[in-house]
């Protein structure tokens, strides 16, 4: 369950002599995601967020048709052995989420868009790929988060770009009562 969330359980515990407890206990998790930072790219540029480019080439807003909505972020065209590299920068103060859609036409196993934080290798797509959506949790702290399409030193395959949407920083927040609420009708029988 999500913070947020709320489900119905069927419960029973049974002792050695017989006697059993049944129940329906509601269960509902306290807390919520808060959005920090979301960019669909809708704005047609990259002012919405504190995004940096480096690498030889910068990603651009695209019109190529994205997940949702009329733009989408496109890697900038780079040649052998060179990289487009869009990041981010965020402070959380508390364990959250990215969340974001990626898209990739590269030279399998050679050319990819990889997905970094903190230096970390996270998730890297090379070859044909479709639109998907990937989620990642992050500690609580400062983390660059870092989208990069990297080529090898040879060879191109399919339109040798990637294409990034609908990226989404959240932020769980957790109330200062009682995280979890169990309520419900119990019955003895035995």
């Amino acid at each position: 369950l999500l913070p947020g969330t709320s489900a119905t359980l069927p419960l029973a515990i049974r002792n050695e002599g017989g006697l059993s407890l049944s129940f329906c206990a509601s269960l509902r998790i306290q807390g919520f995601e808060q959005p920090l930072l979301s960019d669909g790219f809708e704005s047609a540029d990259f002012s919405v967020i504190p995004w940096a480019h480096s690498g030889t080439s910068n990603w651009m807003v695209n019109t190529a048709p994205p997940p949702s909505g009329t733009y989408c972020a496109k890697s900038g065209g780079v040649g052998d052995s060179q990289a487009s590299i869009l990041s981010l920068p965020v402070e959380l103060s508390g364990a959250g989420d990215v969340s974001f859609s990626r898209k990739v036409s590269s030279e399998a196993g050679y050319d990819y868009l990889q997905f970094s934080v903190n230096g970390e290798l996270r998730g890297q797509w090379s070859g044909e790929h479709a639109w998907a959506a990937h989620a990642y949790r992050l500690s609580p702290g400062t983390h660059t988060l870092k989208w990069a399409y990297v080529k090898d030193s040879s060879e191109s395959s399919g339109s040798d770009c990637a294409w990034l949407d609908d990226v989404r920083i959240s932020e769980v927040t957790l109330p200062s009562g009682p995280w979890v609420d169990l309520r419900g009708a119990a019955s003895v029988t035995g």
